[in-house]
């Protein structure tokens, strides 16, 4: 291991529980993981890159290219839901000052807010609830109130779609609920795929947020999970009722859907429609990209190299069976550790994207885990007895599936140290149920909320 690996240590101002992960195991190769993960989540903060969007000058307010002449604008709004946008209008809280009028968003249950004038629902997910219904009112009632003279300003990063939600009247939250199990854990639908069955289910969706803020000016500003390419064909803003229901079909859930979701995906009400081209085409909309993926990617990068360590984005989105690619990612490094290709070491492996873990009708209610714990345990299976290969998996929001965990780790002792605990490893896979299996290992990487959703940052470091 090189002299700057070794000196690898620092302050953690995300992991909260990096001391306990470095305590066992492969110790040094964790250090360096630790590091690199900490500093994937600093790049990951939206807040700096908002900041430098918005500004006031000369009595005008420029929001990137765009400027307006504050003299002619009556009220700003801020709304907006998903789990980094409090980071983002919190920037725009500190930039506008008095000149913001006000405004409503929704985030994570769990966070707290720091917010001064704009108001906070602590929403569902990523199970909708009662809380995500009532916040989407209050977004929806800032958005229609708003005039030409005013501009809204909506924030919106992933989990919007769970946290903000306000189906036509004969579709219960119950309802809503169940039809998000069944189609995300049940099935697995990609998120791709199931946001347009999502957006024909929420008065929120899919354009319609355009609609209700016209003829006010409409800032949307965001930070953009990115998508495998061959998935753009699903990004379609224009899709209808019969697309959503030929995905569910497709997935073999249509028999198996609530009552009220099939009636309305049928009956294909107008009024619950998505916008057409031509309606949005009338709308004033400027988007700005404020964070995405690469940032958190090309962090990572950077902290590796700085500690004398080859810095490798194999790919910025992976998605696939978390499972699967937990056990080929890790053969990579196998061969790397083994043969020295196809890259030399020290190396840092580094992907992003989401994975998917498809529980299956047959899957127990009372297990846990989440695509970067499952990830990290398969990993741990192909490595076994590797002095050199460690593993960390984590979700840039800091919520790792329904857990209260950012993501796990694993390395060449992983194993033999679940055997001491006897902790089944293979059967908490095949369970679905990695949660308890890293619990017990000490393995879980707790964060807290950490007010960004970027999707995920996956690192493999093998060690010279």
């Amino acid at each position: 291991m090189s002299l700057k690996a070794q000196e690898s240590g620092g302050s953690f101002t995300f992991i909260k529980n990096a001391d306990i992960l470095s305590s066992h195991g492969n110790i040094e190769g964790r250090k360096v993981i630790l590091q690199i993960l900490e500093v994937g989540y600093r790049a990951a903060d939206p807040y700096p890159n908002t900041r430098k969007l918005v500004h006031i000058k000369n009595g005008k307010l420029l929001i990137g290219s765009d400027i307006f002449d504050l003299s002619e604008v009556k009220n700003i709004y801020v709304i907006g839901a998903g789990k980094a946008v409090q980071r983002m209008a919190k920037a725009f809280e500190d930039v506008l000052g008095e000149r913001l009028t006000g405004g409503h968003i929704n985030i994570k249950k769990g966070e707290h807010s720091d917010l001064r004038k704009v108001e906070v629902t602590f929403a569902g997910h990523p199970l909708p609830d009662e809380s995500s219904v009532e916040g989407a009112k209050r977004i929806k009632e800032i958005a229609e109130k708003a005039t030409k003279d005013d501009i809204v300003i909506y924030v919106g990063s992933g989990g919007a779609t769970a946290l903000s939600v306000l189906s036509p009247p004969e579709v219960s939250i119950e309802d809503l609920v169940k039809t998000y199990l069944l189609l995300y854990y049940d099935r697995g639908i990609p998120i791709w795929e199931l946001n347009i069955v999502r957006h024909h289910l929420s008065l929120l969706g899919g354009g319609r947020m355009n609609m209700y803020v016209y003829p006010a000016k409409y800032i949307y500003v965001l930070t953009n999970e990115l998508w495998p390419e061959e998935t753009l064909s699903y990004v379609d803003p224009y899709s209808t009722f019969k697309d959503a229901i030929n995905i569910v079909k497709k997935y073999e859930a249509w028999d198996e859907l609530p009552q009220s979701v099939k009636s309305l995906f049928e009956r294909a009400d107008p009024k619950y429609e998505l916008p057409s081209k031509e309606e949005l085409s009338k709308v004033f909309i400027r988007k700005h990209v404020v964070m995405t993926t690469e940032y958190m990617l090309k962090g990572a990068k950077k902290q590796a190299e700085k500690m004398g360590i080859k810095g490798i984005i194999l790919a910025q989105r992976v998605s696939s069976e978390a499972r699967d690619a937990g056990r080929t990612l890790a053969s990579i490094a196998r061969e790397i550790e083994q043969r020295k290709r196809p890259f030399k070491v020290p190396c840092a492996l580094i992907t992003g994207g989401e994975l998917i873990v498809t529980m299956g009708k047959s899957a127990k209610m009372d297990v846990k885990g989440g695509r970067n714990q499952e990830f990290a345990l398969a990993s741990g299976t192909r490595i076994e007895g590797s002095d050199k290969i460690t593993v960390g998996s984590i979700d840039s929001d800091g919520t790792d599936g329904p857990t209260d965990v950012a993501g796990g780790m694993s390395d060449g002792y992983t194993m033999q140290r679940a055997k001491e605990l006897n902790v089944d490893v293979h059967k908490a896979l095949q369970d679905h149920n990695s949660y308890e299996a890293l619990t017990r290992l000490q393995d879980t990487i707790y964060t807290g909320s950490t007010g960004t959703n970027v999707q995920d940052l996956r690192v493999i470091y093998i060690s010279d």
